[in-house]
């Protein structure tokens, strides 16, 4: 006889345990920010209008990330059916079930007809899109704009990073005397581009040209999605 084990249900992403990816997602997030304004805004002191500027633009696509990643992550997409099932069982009302055509065994409730069961999550999502292991949620009808916003702030935020690093980047192979004064300033060393500044310098442009390759075609995908009307869950099945 197969033991069934009955498993908790995750409600947003923001509860524990929280997954790998989310984790490193965090990480990498909190390092690319800090290397902009330790690393980016430094060596660009010298140039005011510039780094106030970039700063001031670099810093709202920081807290629309911050904001929109918070909301896909904390909001709850559980197909609201579910809920008001349990409360009918609860208070022993009748529950009209003659509106709904689908039935979740493993939730034990109706669901809407858009709705999937997420075997991460643990519970049927309301408009199903995919479940997101960045976010360690599932993306359904009521957090998928916060996630589209979302995607599309973290691709600014990235073209910022690597257009500063540009600028940077000119100043250190055209030798920069005011460059070189305020590392002097601000680290008490003149560095000779071959340390980890340089090095941090180089991984971050890496990382954030990969990172906007791959939120161009996730940003150019689902807006074919929407132009389609589908979901991604739906794109995948066809």
């Amino acid at each position: 006889m197969v033991e069934i084990i009955e498993r908790g249900v995750r409600n947003h992403g923001m509860e524990c345990p929280l997954h790998p990816t989310q984790v490193l997602t965090y990480f990498i997030l909190g390092f690319d920010i800090l290397s902009y304004y330790f690393i980016d805004m430094v060596s660009l002191a010298h140039n005011i209008p510039l780094i106030i500027a970039c700063g001031v633009v670099y810093f709202i696509c920081c807290v629309a990330t911050v904001y929109y990643g918070y909301y896909a992550t904390r909001v709850n997409p559980t197909d609201p059916t579910i809920s008001l099932e349990a409360r009918c069982k609860k208070h022993v009302i009748v529950f009209d079930s003659s509106n709904y055509e689908y039935h979740c065994s493993i939730c034990k409730s109706h669901v809407l007809s858009g709705s999937k069961h997420c075997g991460q999550c643990n519970r049927c999502t309301s408009g199903f899109d995919h479940h997101c292991q960045y976010l360690n949620n599932c993306i359904g009808d009521k957090n998928y704009d916060y996630f589209f916003k979302l995607i599309v702030w973290v691709f600014w935020m990235c073209l910022i990073h690597n257009v500063t690093n540009g600028f940077v980047i000119y100043d250190i192979y055209a030798s920069s005397k005011e460059l070189v004064q305020m590392h002097i300033k601000f680290y008490d060393t003149a560095y000779d581009f071959k340390n980890l500044f340089k090095i941090t310098l180089i991984v971050m442009c890496v990382f954030n040209s990969c990172a906007l390759l791959f939120l161009t075609k996730l940003i150019v995908f689902h807006i074919e999605l929407k132009y389609k009307g589908l979901t991604t869950y739906e794109y995948l099945k066809l």
